[in-house]
């Protein structure tokens, strides 16, 4: 009897060892075949996105081809003799893949734009209303940048209409005494006000901005005052350099400078506080003075103004 237990024993012993040996190969099979599955989701994720730039080049260039069919889409082409069939349904179902193309590729450039910015649930929260860090916000103007290739850009709820925009604009950028110039005619009817085409006493005119139009012709830009408007200013430096061996700003010398691009004391400090914010170096310095001077000309004034270095100094950092 005792010999039958200890054989009893000895079998159960080799079940559970088998037992045991079995259960490690099925751990170890499920961690490699999770292994596996991790490494082709990682293969397939670098696919898709190596598929979703590859797909928004290939509707970027096929974007390209059709602009012009997009602009016009009726205008027949003649290729190798012969002509397009531009028949009502042949047009209209190219017009319609056309507008097919547009939006595909509008809409890969706001997918990549967030993609770009690793937009996320957390910016799609609700906003304090203070404004400040609010990284909601902050990531859709990003956003709005990179589509539409801004340095930056402004997306407010408040900002009501084109108009509304485009007076935020203009009053945020425009100081007193300096003059707005529509080369394209009169703007519109809504924009007279924010002008102050007609009477408004928040107006640009009240706040002490001129403003001056060249009207179209045929509608197209008037060349000819345009023109005008820059051989004044040339004028200008030749009547002003004629007696010496240069005729433009540009051509300006150390000691030319001194004597024709003298500045206020407003127009000193602003200077000042360009180098010290800005690391100016002297010849940075040199060509602020002769941008400046040309701006002065341009407004016919003879000498720099505060403001037209302002100007100046704004433009040296335009990209």
């Amino acid at each position: 009897m005792k010999k039958y237990r200890k054989e009893v024993l000895i079998v159960r012993r080799r079940y559970n060892v088998i037992i045991f040996i079995i259960a490690i190969a099925l751990v170890i099979g499920a961690i490699v075949l999770l292994v596996n599955n991790t490494i082709k989701g990682n293969d397939k994720d670098g696919k898709n996105t190596e598929n979703s730039t590859n797909n928004l080049n290939n509707i970027n260039t096929e974007y390209e081809q059709n602009i012009e069919n997009i602009v016009n889409p009726y205008t027949e082409k003649q290729e190798d003799g012969q002509i397009e069939n531009n028949s009502p349904e042949i047009k209209e179902e190219k017009r319609f893949k056309d507008i097919d193309t547009v939006a595909e590729y509008n809409q890969m450039k706001v997918l990549n734009a967030m993609q770009k910015n690793n937009t996320a649930e957390m910016h799609l929260h609700g906003s304090t209303g203070y404004g400040y860090d609010d990284e909601g916000r902050d990531n859709l103007e990003r956003i709005y940048a990179d589509i539409f290739h801004t340095e930056d850009a402004l997306v407010r709820p408040q900002i009501a209409c084109g108009t509304h925009a485009l007076n935020v604009a203009l009053a945020g950028n425009l100081r007193p005494g300096d003059e707005l110039l529509s080369p394209v005619g009169k703007p519109y009817d809504t924009m007279d006000e924010v002008i102050g085409i007609r009477e408004n006493s928040s107006s640009l005119k009240a706040f002490g901005v001129k403003y001056e139009q060249i009207d179209l012709i045929n509608d197209d830009f008037d060349y000819q005052k345009i023109k005008e408007r820059v051989e004044k200013a040339i004028k200008m430096q030749r009547e002003r350099y004629a007696n010496m061996d240069i005729l433009y700003n540009s051509e300006l010398t150390p000691k030319l400078i001194e004597r024709y691009c003298k500045l206020d004391n407003v127009g000193n400090k602003i200077m000042e506080k360009a180098f010290i914010n800005y690391g100016l170096t002297a010849r940075t310095y040199t060509r602020i003075l002769k941008v400046a001077r040309t701006i002065a000309d341009l407004e016919g004034n003879m000498k720099i103004t505060a403001k037209n270095i302002a100007e100046a100094i704004q433009y040296r950092f335009v990209n």
